[in-house]
């Protein structure tokens, strides 16, 4: 019987499995007409999401199909059913302009922050008093700017917050930031050797000021540490206390 039988000339694994077929990654992308049902998009061009000029939701990817869409429509915005194409425009442009006004109020924030901690680090430098930036620093640069610029340049300069307890937090700020970066360093480093100094202030109060020296990219650098006051004597178990202590607090070993 074996010759009415035709065998098969491959061969078949018992524990091979069917192959699985792969889902297509499939990207949709917007389409103009979308605007008449309240959406638009945003995010990626190649990667669009819609996006609800009603509510503000922003949906995946996939529900870029004109079925959804009109389901999150019917289903949150029921009453809206009537309304034309150009209310939707209207509402898309409205959103526009809001999100185009806040994105320059917080860029000008951004800038009138960060001239005013430039303000802060030239008063430290040049160890001035707090009060000069507002007294004489903003007079000067307003008159200046209304001069080269116009009365439109001289307001946003009135923007700037540098008054005397503002420029006093961004010198502390600075201060903090600089430490940190010493210590991340310093902790950073393989080896580290302090010095030590010893001065007295203008009133009388002995202030001890700590050097510190580390490794850092295969070369030696000097920071400056910290200024501890000395509260009562200047005896060397009281510098090793103090010292010790702001070791402790920077987990320098």
């Amino acid at each position: 019987m074996d010759k009415f039988v035709i065998h098969s000339t491959g061969t078949t694994s018992v524990n091979e499995q069917p192959k699985k077929k792969s889902k297509l990654n499939i990207r949709r992308l917007y389409h103009e007409d979308y605007l008449n049902i309240g959406f638009s998009w945003s995010g990626n061009v190649d990667d669009p999401r819609p996006w609800c000029v009603v509510c503000g939701e922003k949906l995946s990817n996939e529900s870029m199909v004109p079925s959804k869409l009109k389901r999150h429509f019917s289903t949150k915005h029921s009453h809206l059913v009537d309304k034309n194409a150009s209310y939707f425009q209207r509402l898309l442009k409205s959103e526009t302009r809001q999100s185009e006004k806040m994105t320059k109020i917080v860029t000008i924030s951004d800038k009138t922050q960060e001239a005013s901690y430039l303000v802060a680090e030239f008063v430290a430098k040049q160890m001035k008093p707090h009060t000069i930036a507002e007294k004489l620093i903003l007079p000067a640069c307003r008159e200046i700017v209304k001069v080269i610029f116009g009365e439109e340049a001289e307001k946003e300069v009135l923007k700037i917050p540098i008054s005397d307890n503002t420029i006093s937090r961004r010198i502390e700020h600075m201060s903090e930031d600089i430490e940190e970066q010493v210590l991340q360093q310093s902790c950073d480093s393989p080896l580290f050797a302090l010095q030590l100094d010893e001065s007295t202030d203008i009133s009388g109060q002995a202030q001890l000021l700590v050097f510190i020296r580390i490794v850092s990219d295969e070369d030696i650098v000097e920071n400056f540490l910290c200024c501890k006051t000395l509260p009562e004597t200047t005896k060397g178990e009281d510098i090793f206390e103090i010292v010790g202590n702001y070791l402790k607090f920077a987990n320098l070993p």
